[in-house]
């Protein structure tokens, strides 16, 4: 299993499948990968923070849906091994936070180009 872990495309074409499953299978197969392989290179080209095809009403709750997520990968990544890693991760919910925050603002004021 190492071997195919170290092959980053098809690693990557896994996890563009992956992307649509269940926040805790995601995450534990997040954290199978880590176990075989710990390169932040190819750690960035996972799609570890996709969101849903569709969806209907405010943006929010689905952001808030993702950056609880990406906590909860957050907290594999507490060795020193991966400590780009965690930057990483903690990089991108930043991000999801900032995009939270203005749709909250965008969803008050009623605009949708804000």
């Amino acid at each position: 299993m190492a071997k195919v872990l170290q092959d980053i495309d098809f690693i990557e074409f896994l996890f563009e499948t992956i992307a649509y499953f269940p926040r805790e299978r995601r995450s534990r197969l997040i954290f199978i990968f880590l176990q075989y392989n710990k390169s932040f290179v190819d750690f960035q080209h996972l799609d570890i923070d996709s969101l849903p095809m569709a969806w209907s009403g405010s943006s929010v709750p689905v952001y808030q849906d993702l950056i609880d997520y990406l906590k909860s990968i957050l907290r594999m990544l507490d060795s020193a091994q991966l400590l780009e890693h965690r930057a990483y991760v903690q990089q991108r919910i930043d991000a999801w936070e900032r995009r939270k925050n203005l749709e909250k603002k965008q969803d008050f004021m009623g605009e949708d180009d804000f």
